[in-house]
């Protein structure tokens, strides 16, 4: 929502209102598969951070993640805002809640600027990250099989540059075509480069709006 693209429309089609039911009860039987889902989720969500970035438009921000043992996967209009490259970026890790509520300590890193590469047309791009520590996870890129339509689509993300949450409510994938995913998870800008998991805790897809 409110991603700034011609020709990107996020209104919502006949058949994905289909998919907003009013009942979001589920079968006890299935319980244990959510479970052992969301605890896949806590296992691969210290590779998430927020990416606070700075170039001579302003400052921005977005999510990122872990898929090397130093770099930063994320939006190409992240690290590029406004068509700009970044001149610096901050990378906040561990910005989250314990069970409690209470904040917990963030690793602050810095990215290397000269590092960064990426590709507009498929809105991603990377940069070195030094100084993540060995025994964070690190997101495969080819874990997983293609996304069906019907499949879940989980999301841990920094919505609003907001501490870490996880998108797992009617998050139903509603068109998979040509490489682009659709679903109805939630998000908000400041999700854009957010890695999308599978119910496996795999990845499918890189958020983009």
């Amino acid at each position: 929502p409110g991603f700034d693209e011609p020709g990107f429309d996020d209104n919502v089609s006949k058949s994905e209102a289909l998919l907003f039911f009013d009942d979001l009860t589920m079968p006890v039987g299935k319980v244990p598969n959510l479970i052992a889902t969301l605890n896949r989720m806590i296992a691969v969500a210290p590779a998430v951070c927020l990416l606070r970035v700075e170039n001579l438009s302003g400052s921005f921000f977005g999510t990122g993640f872990r898929f090397t043992e130093n770099l930063i996967l994320t939006n190409h209009h992240v690290l590029y805002p406004k068509d700009q490259v970044a001149i610096k970026v901050q990378v906040d890790f561990g910005f989250d809640v314990n069970a409690s509520g209470a904040s917990i300590a963030v690793t602050s890193l810095a990215g290397t600027p000269g590092t960064i590469k990426g590709e507009k047309a498929d809105d991603w791009a990377v940069i070195e990250v030094p100084g993540m520590a060995a025994d964070w996870p690190i997101v495969a890129l080819d874990a997983a099989p293609a996304p069906q339509v019907g499949d879940l689509a989980y999301i841990l993300q920094h919505p609003g540059a907001q501490q870490k949450r996880l998108g797992f409510v009617r998050n139903t994938i509603s068109d998979v075509d040509a490489g682009v995913v659709k679903y109805l998870t939630d998000t908000e800008p400041g999700s854009s480069g957010a890695p999308v998991f599978d119910t496996a805790g795999r990845l499918i897809a890189l958020h983009h709006a």
